[in-house]
């Protein structure tokens, strides 16, 4: 299938052509064609006025009878509203022009056309189509599509197009599509794309997308899409995803998954992911995952997980696992878990349901019930196992409901031993 723009050239040349050797053959011929006037033969030549259909050029202050032209249409204004006419090839606009479809190079201050615009658009002013766009459209304020845009379409202020866009947008203060965008767009201030997005997408204030996103998206102030986001995203204040991310996400404020989170996550002051998250996650000041957490996450002030942990969970003042943590988990106060697999560190206090490994808790350590389990070591001033202890504490004071193992302290204490169940520095029981 032969390109619109390439055949712009071919037929104002054949036009202008055949014009030239009928006036070399014959002396010219005027043909009245209400309401115009044609110079030539037939509907071959110079056409001057509304003259309905021209294979040349033709001369017009505003388009009424307009049927086709094939090669240069030259207007004063912009068609009548009730005009139907097709152009092929040329329309030059002092300052406007227009026609119901137009293929081939458009050049006015304003440009109109009621259906389907196919080709190269230079306008200063602005460009509009009621129908499809396909080409390169360069528009001083703004220029818009009714239908689809396939190519590339530039506006000094705005532009839009209310259905989908495949190729390039670019506007000074905003850019928006309707449908879907495959391609890149950039608007100075804002983007907005009403569906799905494929491509690279920057909004200067903020972007937002209606539903799933693949690409890289930057939104200088924020970034929203309404369902799953696959790549990069980065706002500069706050970035919110409806759906599952996956990818790299950095926002300078605060961070938002409805769901699932894989990959790399940084906020500056937090985020929240309601679902699994599996990767590395920094909050500056805090981190809530709703449900299951693999990989490493640190918060500056906290962190807290819904469900289990696999890995590394690190707050600044204190963590917290609703399910069971395997791996490191570290509070810079306090960290708590309903199970504890591995290693456990607490600048003051630590709590467990049943924990096994070693735990490190300087002022106070507790197994929570008398179905909780100690299995390993604990170092804290104060062990207070309120169930069943298998392996080694030692502190100041240590306490065990059911001892299985080895107290060493100050005061030891195992009240399932019938003798001395009180013992000083050191307290056994199998």
């Amino acid at each position: 299938m032969s390109h619109p723009i390439g055949n712009v050239r071919p037929v104002a040349a054949a036009a202008l052509a055949t014009s030239c050797l009928l006036f070399m053959a014959a002396p010219p011929a005027l043909e009245a064609q209400e309401p115009g006037l044609i110079i030539g033969v037939g509907n071959v030549g110079i056409g001057i006025g509304d003259v309905p259909r021209l294979d040349g050029i033709r001369l017009n202050i505003r388009d009424r009878h307009l049927e086709l032209v094939r090669g240069v249409n030259v207007t004063l204004w912009s068609p009548h509203e009730d005009a139907e006419g097709v152009v092929r090839g040329l329309a030059i606009g002092l300052p406007l022009t227009g026609a119901a479809e137009l293929s081939g190079v458009a050049l006015a201050a304003g440009v109109g056309v009621d259906r389907d615009f196919t080709g190269i658009g230079l306008a200063p002013l602005g460009l509009g189509a009621g129908g499809d766009v396909r080409g390169l459209v360069v528009a001083g304020l703004g220029a818009g599509a009714g239908g689809d845009l396939n190519g590339i379409m530039v506006g000094g202020l705005g532009l839009g197009a209310a259905g989908d866009v495949r190729g390039l947008l670019a506007g000074g203060l905003g850019a928006g599509a309707g449908g879907s965008m495959r391609g890149i767009a950039v608007g100075g201030l804002g983007l907005g794309v009403g569906q799905d997005f494929r491509g690279i997408g920057v909004g200067g204030l903020g972007m937002g997308v209606g539903q799933s996103f693949r690409g890289i998206g930057i939104g200088g102030f924020g970034l929203g899409v309404g369902q799953d986001f696959r790549g990069i995203g980065v706002g500069g204040f706050g970035l919110g995803v409806g759906e599952d991310f996956r990818g790299i996400a950095l926002a300078g404020f605060g961070l938002g998954v409805g769901e699932d989170l894989r990959g790399l996550a940084v906020a500056g002051l937090g985020f929240g992911v309601g679902g699994d998250f599996r990767g590395i996650g920094m909050g500056g000041l805090g981190l809530g995952i709703g449900e299951s957490m693999t990989g490493i996450a640190a918060g500056g002030l906290g962190v807290g997980v819904g469900g289990d942990v696999a890995g590394l969970v690190i707050g600044g003042l204190g963590a917290g696992v609703g399910g069971e943590l395997r791996g490191v988990g570290v509070g810079g106060i306090g960290l708590g878990a309903t199970g504890i697999r591995g290693l456990g560190l607490a600048g003051v206090t630590m709590g467990a349901g049943q924990a096994r490994g070693l735990m490190v808790a300087p002022a106070y350590f507790r197994i929570d019930d008398e179905d909780g389990l100690l299995r390993g070591v604990s170092i804290s001033a104060v062990n207070d196992i309120r169930g069943r202890q298998e392996g080694l504490v030692i502190g100041i004071v240590n306490i065990a409901n059911e001892l299985h193992g080895l107290q060493v302290g100050l005061i030891n204490i195992a009240r399932n031993k019938e003798r001395f169940p009180v013992l000083p520095l050191v307290n056994y029981h199998r």
